[in-house]
């Protein structure tokens, strides 16, 4: 294993998703760090009134190969099966993917290129007159940003391409936590609440368009989640209203809701979180008992419970090992 330097991080130190570049804020300077040649890829001087108010620094989303450039595969024949040839995947020449990282304020959004370095776009009053900006993350591209004004006013999504906006009115959660994107396709799915009631909303990818919006089928929506195949989204209520679980269509059509009403939830008092598995068959339900359930997710069946039974010991010391070349392994 090697290592680098040691290297001064204030308040940020963020990998990209792909973990070739670790970013790093330093007093009024970003820092971008490959973590293959284990040194400065590209340093990026800020204003040092700009970097003493920065309250957000982050990577736009990890990409896959561009629409353009991704091979088109017929499943009805066996030329799918080319992609598991491992001789064939290295003889492809890799796709350069686009990554940029931003940094912001309460009013400002800045963002570079990670690799070109002649491509850079500043975004002033980013959230408008009437709150101040609180999230700001990229949408499904990299020349997408969505930003979230304070007190749920609105989310303003802007181009960096044409510096174009558009303005979705009362998400419900201005920290981000009740959005999610469709996988594969784009949509962007919202929470929103208005005169008291939380509504489900998809919009169109390129657009941003309603598609739908309609009841969450919730009284005080939690949070959102896609299945990773992108054909159904979840929506959980509060604990206040015991265990209840909306599931939408891909359309955001209501298809069923697990409540209290099961004889296997009873006596949950509420769900604290939930996620897909993998493949999209389960969901993995955790209570605020500390219980864990699977649920089935076709039939709806509870599977079985899990629960921490002790608590984990952690040794204060550890020591690494690591394979010797030679032979053995050395520690």
């Amino acid at each position: 294993m090697d290592f680098t330097r040691t290297v001064k991080a204030l308040k940020y130190c963020t990998p990209s998703p792909h973990g070739g570049l670790i970013a790093t804020l330093e007093s009024s300077t970003l820092t971008l760090y490959s973590t293959e040649a284990l040194e400065p890829h590209r340093v990026i001087n800020l204003e040092p009134e700009f970097s003493a108010r920065i309250s957000h620094v982050q990577w736009s989303r990890r990409s896959e190969v561009k629409a353009e450039d991704a091979p088109t595969i017929d499943y009805q024949d066996d030329s799918f099966l080319d992609l598991l040839d491992g001789a064939k995947m290295k003889s492809r020449k890799p796709v350069p993917l686009p990554l940029r990282i931003l940094v912001a304020d309460d009013d400002t959004v800045r963002v570079w290129d990670a690799y070109d370095k002649e491509r850079r776009w500043t975004i002033e009053n980013a959230s408008g007159v009437l709150a101040k900006l609180v999230h700001v993350e990229f949408g499904r591209t990299v020349d997408e940003l969505l930003v979230f004004s304070d007190f749920g006013v609105k989310l303003k999504i802007w181009s960096l391409v044409d510096g174009s906006s558009v303005e979705i009115s009362d998400p419900k959660f201005p920290t981000g936590g009740g959005h999610e994107i469709r996988p594969r396709t784009g949509e962007l799915t919202l929470l929103t609440r208005t005169n008291g009631r939380d509504t489900l909303s998809i919009h169109n990818p390129d657009t941003h368009d309603l598609f739908r919006a309609t009841s969450a089928a919730t009284t005080d929506a939690q949070g959102l989640q896609w299945s990773p195949c992108g054909r159904w989204i979840t929506v959980w209520d509060a604990a206040f209203m015991g265990y209840r679980i909306s599931f939408f269509t891909a359309d955001g059509r209501l298809c069923r809701v697990v409540d209290s009403q099961s004889k296997w939830t009873r006596e949950m008092p509420g769900i604290s979180m939930l996620k897909w598995s993998p493949n999209s068959k389960h969901l993995l339900v955790g209570d605020y008992f500390g219980v864990f359930r699977i649920l089935n997710q076709r039939v709806s069946i509870y599977l079985r419970p899990f629960a921490w039974t002790s608590p984990l010991a952690v040794r204060s010391t550890s020591r690494f090992r690591r394979p010797n070349l030679t032979g053995g392994v050395s520690s």
